[in-house]
């Protein structure tokens, strides 16, 4: 994906992918398959690690997501409340 010009990629969601056909899963042997739910962000970035004490308070406004929006599988963000991310840790 970085090399595609998106050099912040998230994940959002991860499940397993289980086989089903004892034929196949003979064949592939001990090899494990997962759904990878993905953000990718294509913006310039100094470091994908940018920490100046930013915070971030979301609003609440996209429709599906009026309450809380996951950014990733590690940044949670609630409606208008500063207090759990007064200061978010580097978003990366």
């Amino acid at each position: 994906m970085h090399d595609l010009g998106c050099p912040d990629i998230r994940i959002v969601k991860q499940n397993p992918i289980t086989l089903d056909d004892p034929e196949v899963s003979d064949k592939i042997g001990m090899i494990n398959f997962r759904s990878i739910t993905v953000r990718a962000f294509k913006m310039p970035l100094e470091d994908r690690c940018e920490d100046f004490g930013q915070i971030a308070i979301y609003k609440g406004t996209l429709s599906e997501y009026l309450h809380a929006f996951d950014l990733d599988d590690h940044h949670h963000l609630e409606t208008g409340d500063r207090s759990v991310f007064a200061v978010i840790p580097p978003i990366c």
